[in-house]
């Protein structure tokens, strides 16, 4: 059993509201969007658009909602699991927000970085920073990326970051990430809610993995897994902190340095507030937390109020999430020390499993 449902219903939404008649225009991009996916979707099942299968093994990683459900650190968790089993990996990414119309950028060979972080993206640079012997690439095309990887890196297979949503490319394990604590938002789809497609999408799942469990699970997730009669097996993972970096000397230290600091913290990430959650789990004292918008870039003059409020408030530490740091590059040295906490993510159920569940794949 994956989990209970309990007194769980979806809520019917109040009608009436003197303010749906503002929210109705985005209710009805919302149906448009949703039938555009539905149709894409179908497109490629029924084979009139073209599905193209890599010549090596792909793992796709992904999510059904915008934002951030920890799919970074779980490619990491991937790919370091896969390296151990002796497979050469490549990881493959659109580049979110990345500058240039490049077809194919390498952002690392394996061995060293050959993109800036605006040619590459966060998470690819983030990823090309963290990952050893592994090379990662980007562009819009992740078959022409697979191609590139296999005929150049003499790879085994290839991990689609954030991949749920390319259906040009075939895949051999397909892992859809839920956020445990708010899985579906407000179950509406773009722009009136956090929905990329429809909750039936989970369909196309080979395995659930819950990211972010403190406690229990939403039991949400556990009604739609019901009510859409899976049977896919479900993993849950916790985020949690590793280390912290000084940006300027490179000073490595454990998490426990946070404890009882009086901590200025910022960051411009789709889930601010697992940022925030995480410093009050590890003992930081949070004097002041500033949330951007996600894949904020950094003005000038948000960097000086950062440190005049630093002063101000006797911080002993401002820090950030090392996702933001990528984007702060740029700027160093900073006018005040600034710290970046490295994530690393966790399997707290079943990890024997879901280990059996990828070799299994990858040898078929």
């Amino acid at each position: 059993m994956i989990g209970r449902v309990g007194q769980w219903r979806p809520l019917r939404e109040e009608v009436g509201r003197p303010w749906d008649i503002i929210l109705f225009p985005l209710e009805l991009i919302s149906i448009l969007y949703q039938l555009i996916q539905a149709l894409r979707v179908k497109l490629y099942a029924t084979g009139i658009m073209r599905t193209r299968k890599l010549p090596c093994k792909v793992i796709s990683v992904g999510n059904i909602t915008s934002g951030g459900t920890g799919k970074t650190p779980v490619v990491e968790l991937l790919v370091r699991f896969l390296q151990n089993q002796g497979f050469k990996v490549a990881v493959l990414s659109r580049g979110y927000k990345r500058q240039g119309r490049k077809k194919v950028v390498v952002v690392s060979d394996g061995e060293k970085i050959l993109a800036e972080p605006g040619q590459a993206g966060d998470e690819p640079y983030l990823l090309a920073r963290n990952l050893k012997n592994t090379p990662v690439l980007v562009g819009k095309d992740r078959y022409r990326l697979g191609e590139y990887a296999w005929q150049n890196f003499a790879i085994d297979l290839v991990i689609l970051d954030d991949g749920f949503q390319h259906l040009a490319l075939a895949r051999d394990l397909n892992i859809l990430l839920l956020d445990a604590s708010r899985p579906f938002g407000n179950h509406k789809v773009l722009p009136r809610g956090l929905l990329r497609e429809s909750v039936n999408s989970i369909r196309r799942a080979h395995a659930l993995l819950l990211t972010r469990v403190q406690r229990e699970p939403n039991p949400e997730i556990f009604y739609h897994y019901q009510t859409l009669g899976l049977s896919i097996p479900v993993f849950q993972s916790h985020q949690q902190g590793q280390r912290l970096i000084n940006t300027l000397t490179g000073e490595d230290k454990d998490v426990e340095y946070l404890k009882d600091k009086k901590v200025l913290a910022f960051c411009g990430i789709a889930n601010p507030d697992s940022f925030k959650g995480l410093i009050q789990e590890l003992g930081g004292n949070l004097v002041l937390f500033k949330a951007f918008k996600d894949h904020h870039r950094y003005r000038i003059s948000q960097l000086k109020e950062i440190a005049q409020d630093s002063k101000a408030l006797s911080a002993d530490m401002v820090l950030t999430t090392q996702k933001d740091y990528v984007r702060l590059i740029p700027y160093q040295p900073l006018d005040f020390p600034l710290w970046y906490l490295k994530l690393s993510m966790e399997l707290i159920t079943d990890q024997e499993a879901f280990q059996d569940l990828i070799l299994q794949k990858m040898s078929l």
